[in-house]
């Protein structure tokens, strides 16, 4: 996980600097700008988690920065800390309704300066983490998993290492929803979710795709690990047992497709199509299987990932 990122924006190169050493040293990544002319290309080269702005700077007041970076959808969620010398009831009134997270007084003692920036940092970090994950199978959504499986893919293709995606669906899960209730479907997605996220590895990849679907990217492993790890979650989802609303009990399935980097596509559209070939492929079998391009004696259990949880289950047959 990368360090937090602090964009510091001050004419004054004492300050910077001064703000620059208390926030690495306490573990702050940081980027200075002397003023606004280059800030909106900064912005996108940087992603920064927190931005200082002065009030004064060379041309143009901090405040009406702060106020056209509002004006982007880009910029909503930026966390925006105005510094002045000026810590007057007007300054501050202007400076909030410009769209500033906090305003600073100068000169600022380095406790506040960190507690400031930190409470900004958090809350953005918990703003990120809400937007990102679903609420119910407690993955990744798509968007941030999108942002991630790119990474992880250039990742590998620089490294020339292997990558595999499985693309999950569960088993009619329409007919789990019209049967046994919705509730009961949504405990079945938050089963799921809870099995992803309790396996494997930290760099392991995994998201709700939509609705019943649900992806699993292991970058550095090959088609052979993903399709006989599928196999294996298969035979441990298979032996849950859920709760209707009407006081009955049934058990779920899903149907898996397997696709690996570089033989089945070089991009992330081109594996997630053929993983969604073979998904297809699988569901035109009966379902509750596992397809890939690979032979089933190359998909035994003679591994497993790592990682916290229960040991393996026997073989769903």
């Amino acid at each position: 996980q990368r360090e937090p990122r602090v964009l510091i924006v001050d004419d004054d190169q004492d300050v910077v600097a001064q703000y620059s050493g208390h926030l690495r040293a306490a573990g702050f990544a940081t980027d200075q700008l002397f003023s606004a002319d280059d800030l909106v290309a900064k912005l996108d080269e940087l992603h920064p988690d927190v931005l200082i702005l002065d009030v004064h700077l060379p041309r143009v007041s901090g405040i009406d920065v702060c106020r056209a970076l509002r004006n982007s959808d880009r910029w909503q969620l930026l966390p925006i800390l105005i510094v002045t010398a000026q810590l007057d009831e007007s300054t501050r009134l202007r400076a909030f309704r410009a769209g500033a997270s906090d305003v600073v007084g100068k000169p600022i003692l380095p406790e506040e300066l960190l507690a400031r920036v930190g409470v900004q940092e958090e809350r953005l970090r918990l703003l990120r983490d809400r937007a990102d994950r679903d609420g119910l199978s407690g993955l990744m959504l798509r968007r941030a998993f999108v942002e991630s499986f790119r990474r992880a893919l250039s990742g590998c293709s620089r490294d020339q290492k292997p990558l595999s995606l499985v693309l999950f669906d569960l088993d009619h899960f329409k007919k789990i929803n019209d049967t046994h209730g919705h509730l009961a479907g949504d405990r079945v997605i938050v089963a799921f979710g809870e099995l992803l996220r309790r396996r494997f590895r930290i760099e392991d990849l995994r998201a709700r795709w939509g609705g019943e679907e649900f992806v699993l990217v292991f970058p550095g492993q090959g088609v052979e690990f993903a399709h006989r790890t599928a196999r294996r979650l298969l035979a441990e989802f298979a032996e849950q047992q859920f709760t209707a609303e009407d006081g009955g009990t049934f058990r779920a399935t899903f149907t898996a497709g397997v696709a690996g980097y570089p033989d089945d596509g070089i991009s992330m559209s081109a594996l997630i199509r053929r993983a969604d070939e073979h998904l297809y492929a699988g569901k035109r079998a009966g379902r509750n299987t596992v397809q890939g391009s690979i032979s089933p004696a190359r998909a035994t259990y003679d591994s497993y990932p790592a990682g916290p949880g229960p040991g393996p289950t026997k073989e769903l047959r």
